[in-house]
């Protein structure tokens, strides 16, 4: 339709969190998620969602690829990712989108380097570093403090 603006599309994907690990999922004793909550109220959850493979780095690149592991080829946090890969933010490039990813990648290698599929990047390495650390962060190029960032 012209003169129609594409909606903003924001993807929250958490780690190690139990189906009913957010207050909108009747959690008990699992922390403040008001935040999470507020977003699925207003957005979409996808309540019947579920990994095919536990190890993370594996199940993130299903996710973010719309693959099972078998067809993505993404092993571990280590091995380098297929160049032939290619990430739904490829296809939201095309479509006209400004793309940006916050978090940890940890697929491919053990860095923080951004990423080709993204055109904004706010990484770490790993699990990030607690505290915060002087090369703890990547905000579109080499590694910076994340100094103020952490509340404690």
């Amino acid at each position: 339709m012209l003169g129609v603006r594409p909606r903003n599309i924001l993807v929250v994907l958490t780690d190690d969190h139990r189906y009913d690990a957010m207050g909108f999922r009747k959690a008990r004793h699992f922390g403040d998620t008001r935040t999470l909550d507020w977003l699925a109220r207003e957005g979409t959850h996808l309540r019947n969602a579920f990994i095919t493979i536990a190890l993370c780095s594996r199940s993130r690149a299903s996710i973010l690829t719309g693959l099972y592991a078998h067809r993505h080829k993404v092993v571990d946090n280590n091995h380098p990712i297929p160049p032939s890969l290619i990430f739904y933010s490829e296809y939201l490039q095309t479509a006209g989108y400004d793309r940006g990813f916050i978090g940890k990648w940890q697929m491919g290698d053990d860095g923080d380097e951004p990423q080709p599929v993204f055109d904004h990047w706010f990484g770490f390495k790993g699990q990030g570093s607690y505290p915060p650390s002087a090369n703890g962060l990547n905000v579109g190029g080499p590694p910076c403090a994340a100094k103020g960032l952490y509340h404690r």
